[in-house]
Parts: structure tokens; C-alpha cells; sequence
């Protein structure tokens, strides 16, 4: 069953989780804080299978290179050379599989 939820970051922000109990995947959008991320994982025995990144502020991707080294995801974003660690770069009118 699939489940979004968010995960509180920093003082007023969220990281969205979208995460699958069947196959104990999970998927992170705008990991600003690497930390609450690696919590939440941990505490529900999830796997880190992708990330998607929607803007090249700092708040949405300082948690990225932490998250990359530790679970290797599939990493989507926009196609902006000013963001390290984005695997798969994609325009307007692209579309993922979650």
C-alpha cells in the first residue's frame, strides 16, 4: 500500500515520503536535511529507492549528497547544472515513475 506522509525539516518545512509497505521502498521529494530522512527510514525499515528534487535551493537538496551515498537512489531533477547528484534531468512535461 502506498503512503505519503510528510517528514517535519527544519523549523517551518517538510520532506515528502512516499513509501510502499508491501515492498518496503521508499521515495523522498526535496530532502533539504539529510537527518529526519534517515530517521524516518530506520524507524519504518524502509529502503531509499529514489528522490525527486524541485528547485536548487538549499533547503530542498542538503540532504542529497548524504542520502545518495547511503541508499545510491535514482535521483530526478531539473535539468540545472547548479545541482549536483541528479541522475535523471528532466523539463516541463516529463514524467516519473514512483
Amino acid at each position: 500500500m502506498l503512503t505519503i506522509e510528510p517528514i517535519p525539516a527544519f523549523n517551518d518545512n517538510y520532506i515528502w515520503l512516499m513509501s510502499d509497505s508491501d515492498s518496503g521502498e521508499a521515495f523522498v521529494v526535496d530532502p533539504g536535511d539529510a537527518a529526519p530522512v534517515f530517521a524516518t527510514l530506520e524507524a519504518r525499515n524502509l529502503n531509499l529507492t529514489g528522490i525527486l528534487i524541485t528547485h536548487h535551493h538549499f533547503d530542498h537538496t542538503g540532504g542529497l549528497e548524504a542520502l545518495s551515498s547511503a541508499f545510491n537512489p535514482v535521483v530526478f531533477g531539473p535539468r540545472n547544472p547548479a545541482i549536483a547528484g541528479i541522475k535523471e534531468r528532466l523539463v516541463a512535461g516529463d514524467r516519473i515513475q514512483v
